[in-house]
């Protein structure tokens, strides 16, 4: 049989130059071989190289929309992952404000209800420093309902230390020095100046409304 003719591609990537040579190998085996062969590859070289390329550039764009899909999916999911961190903060946002709401439906701590009366839970502070009578807490109280107690300034007076805080309770309040009874309490609570109070008939919600108003 007659020497098939040999065929070489330069000046090309490998892959643009095995596709030419199989195309090429292609059109060699569908001849007879010999001039034919080489005629008839030279003739139809152009579509064959044509046709190879055209494969490569499908090829090669399909790499491409399969490198734009990755693409798409690695957004897809770095979007995915911040709106998961979002929702996660907006649930501990909203724990949080439910967690503060309870400690405020919990109510105030100074006070509490007893029947038609309220008890009030003071610390006293006297001695020769202090000069005036007053709550010295007052601003604290009105912004903050954790405040443990009423804390009252009680300057030295020819009067009882009671005395004092009944007239400065019962002016506070509203109510008459007669309805501030004071309970008596443990010997720690002595020491310390906490006490507690009882205003008859004010309730515990006039009780709090009345500190409220007070300038």
């Amino acid at each position: 049989s007659e020497e098939r003719p040999c065929f070489a591609a330069e000046g090309l990537r490998p892959q643009e130059s095995e596709d030419l040579l199989e195309a090429i190998k292609i059109l060699m085996d569908e001849s007879l071989g010999g001039e034919e062969c080489l005629i008839l590859v030279l003739q139809q070289l152009e579509d064959a190289a044509t046709s190879s390329f055209e494969s490569l550039k499908q090829r090669a764009a399909g790499a491409a929309a399969d490198a734009a899909a990755d693409a798409d999916a690695e957004v897809a999911a770095a979007a995915a992952a911040a709106a998961a961190k979002a929702k996660a903060a907006a649930v501990a946002s909203g724990a949080a404000a439910d967690a503060a709401t309870e400690g405020e439906d919990e109510g105030y701590r100074w006070v509490s209800a007893d029947g038609q009366n309220c008890i009030l839970k003071i610390s006293v502070n006297s001695g020769p420093k202090v000069k005036s009578k007053k709550i010295s807490n007052l601003s604290e109280l009105k912004r903050m309902k954790s405040t443990p107690c009423l804390e009252i300034d009680v300057a030295s007076s020819r009067n009882t230390e009671n005395y004092e805080l009944a007239s400065l309770l019962a002016e506070v309040f509203g109510v008459s020095e007669n309805d501030v009874e004071f309970i008596a309490g443990s010997k720690k609570e002595k020491a310390t100046g906490d006490r507690q109070v009882k205003l008859l008939k004010l309730s515990m919600d006039d009780a709090i409304q009345r500190l409220l108003d007070q300038a």
